[in-house]
């Protein structure tokens, strides 16, 4: 009896140091990966004014949609009362010299801008180009503030 006592205390030390191993495996890999420093008023803002330099409404309301969706900023209608400022733009020189938008001519393939600055001192917080504009919302939520999970909500 007391060798079975004694193989099954060596069984589960056995078992919980491996458990040990892993879970310390696993919070090494999370510290090798990196993001970019998040400026302490990114965190901070509450109310985001949006502006599109695009000329294109389609873009501009896929990134308002995603940012409304989102909830981490109030979107307000006046810029005095908001903490950042969110830009759209778009790089392509046949978007700036056309009237028409590069995405009523085939061929043309816009690349755009999303930019977020501080609405004190007009400070760039954040800026991303892409051709997807869903892509830059990705990268804005990824970065700026990464999502924390609990067992029922997630923000």
């Amino acid at each position: 009896m007391c060798s079975l006592v004694t193989r099954a205390g060596v069984l589960s030390a056995v078992v919980l140091s491996s458990v040990g191993i892993v879970s310390a495996q696993t919070v090494s890999r999370k510290q090798v990966v990196t993001t970019r420093p998040r400026p302490a008023s990114l965190e901070d803002a509450r109310t985001v004014f949006l502006v599109n330099q695009v000329g294109d409404e389609q873009p501009f309301n896929a990134i308002a949609g995603d940012l409304q969706r989102w909830r981490r900023w109030a979107i307000v209608n006046q810029p005095d009362t908001a903490d950042i400022i969110v830009t759209l733009a778009s790089n392509s020189a046949a978007q700036r010299d056309s009237v028409r938008p590069a995405a009523a001519r085939p061929g043309v393939r816009n690349s755009y801008t999303l930019t977020v600055r501080s609405r004190v001192g007009n400070t760039a917080l954040w800026r991303e180009t892409d051709p997807d504009v869903g892509r830059l919302f990705k990268r804005l939520r990824v970065e700026v503030a990464p999502s924390f999970c609990f067992v029922i909500w997630c923000r």
